[in-house]
């Protein structure tokens, strides 16, 4: 009767001896101690040493894994990165496209030529976190450093999922800081000025400016998202780029939103409706297109941009269309509006992200807090 193999069992072997102490006819050129143990399947697995106490070492840790519930199949841990990152990648189905696309590019860019052929096992913390300096020291911004890191972290966790390693030896990895700048936002005077500049698309270049719409939920706005009666934009699609073609798709937060807009507007909404069908796209090129960032940034808008800076003697904000954005939360903010309107209209997942992002848009909020404070000590009695 054939003896059931125990799961976990673990011994070492002396291959240049017998049991009974005679010499093996093994050749003593060769590893002398062997760790044999029995794997999850039943299999036995084996290891050899040169050094009985690298073996004892191997063998406690063994015994320790079988434990604790963590053991790993060595040989799982011999796939490599590449072959991991080709079965996570098509998992990513519930992704934008154009994130997909991106993270595609930065593993073929800056995680393959490192990681590709690197056997998942043997991967350490340390040599991560090396990866990470080599990229810094090589003026490779934090943004792109986030993002190849993630994709690796990515990767890693599939491993784990897999089975192929216990932990994942991207955690707890410190990132470089992001250089923030401080938001730029302009004045209502400004905004009509910009918007007088261009040589086309002052419409929505107040658009962007009274309701916080980011630029690829503003291009993708068809007649239907707007209800003029209760001054409404519904926010359901945003076009982006992904591998140089233009991609509509959910919202960045994948959530719809009601964006409202001041009366302000109501002409400018008149206008971009006007003859044109409900299906039909509220903003486009003077030829009918659809609007392209890239395109109408270089053309149109950082020219009005930098003859307004020309005309003031450098007194005019240079901003971006993305600090459009951020002229509306500047511009709610003072109307009255608190954080979580603020975050609603703006489509932030959480008012934590509004606040971190706009703090200093809040400062006499902390005015307030003073206040409150000094009249109820004052009103204790002290």
């Amino acid at each position: 009767m054939t003896q059931r193999r125990t799961v976990g069992a673990t011994r070492i072997e002396d291959l240049w001896f017998k049991r009974d102490g005679t010499p093996s006819k093994r050749n003593r050129s060769w590893a002398r101690w062997r760790v044999k143990w029995v794997d999850l399947d039943g299999r036995e697995r084996s290891k050899q040493f040169d050094r009985k106490i690298d073996a004892r070492n191997y063998e406690k840790e063994l015994s320790a894994q079988f434990t604790r519930g963590e053991y790993v199949d060595p040989k799982l841990g011999r796939d490599t990165i590449g072959s991991i990152y080709s079965r996570w990648e098509p998992t990513q189905v519930r992704i934008k496209e154009s994130t997909r696309t991106n993270r595609a590019m930065t593993w073929r860019v800056h995680v393959e030529p490192k990681w590709a052929d690197t056997e998942v096992a043997t991967i350490t913390r340390a040599q991560i976190q090396a990866w990470v300096s080599e990229m810094v020291e090589a003026g490779t911004g934090a943004p792109t450093v986030e993002n190849a890191f993630s994709v690796l972290r990515y990767v890693l966790a599939q491993a784990v999922d897999e089975g192929r390693i216990r932990t994942n030896p991207s955690d707890r990895i410190p990132l470089p800081r992001r250089n923030l700048s401080r938001n730029k936002y302009l004045t209502v005077n400004q905004v009509e000025e910009l918007a007088k500049e261009v040589d086309y698309g002052g419409d929505f270049i107040r658009l962007l400016a009274y309701t916080g719409l980011r630029w690829g939920e503003m291009v993708a706005l068809r007649v239907s998202s707007v209800d003029t009666t209760r001054r409404r934009i519904n926010v359901d699609r945003a076009v982006s780029k992904a591998g140089g073609t233009l991609r509509e798709d959910t919202p960045k937060t994948h959530q719809i939103r009601t964006v409202p807009y001041p009366d302000v507007l109501d002409d400018v909404m008149a206008r971009a409706i006007e003859g044109k069908r409900s299906d039909d796209h509220l903003f486009t090129t003077a030829t009918g297109c659809v609007l392209h960032n890239d395109t109408y940034r270089h053309r149109v808008y950082t020219p009005a941009v930098k003859a307004l800076i020309e005309r003031h003697n450098g007194d005019f904000p240079r901003v971006t269309i993305h600090d459009l954005r951020h002229t509306a939360a500047s511009l709610a903010v003072s109307s009255g509006a608190n954080v979580k309107a603020v975050q609603r209209m703006l489509g932030h997942a959480k008012a934590s992200m509004t606040l971190d992002r706009y703090a200093d848009l809040f400062d006499d909020d902390l005015d307030l807090v003073a206040v409150s404070m000094s009249k109820l000590i004052r009103d204790s009695g002290y």
